[in-house]
């Protein structure tokens, strides 16, 4: 069996505290505005997201 890392991806509207608690956790976990990513639409981001 093979083990897959799970990312999260959060929003913009997303409380900045939540990917603390995500670290915190050693889970990997980026924002939006961290990948450059502001303003768009999510149906485009799950596109780039893959």
């Amino acid at each position: 069996m093979v083990l897959k890392k799970v990312k999260f991806l959060l929003d913009e509207n997303v409380p900045l505290q939540l990917k603390k608690i995500f670290d915190d956790h050693g889970l990997f976990c980026t924002t939006v505005q961290t990948e450059g990513w502001s303003g768009i639409k999510n149906c485009e981001l799950s596109n780039m997201v893959k």
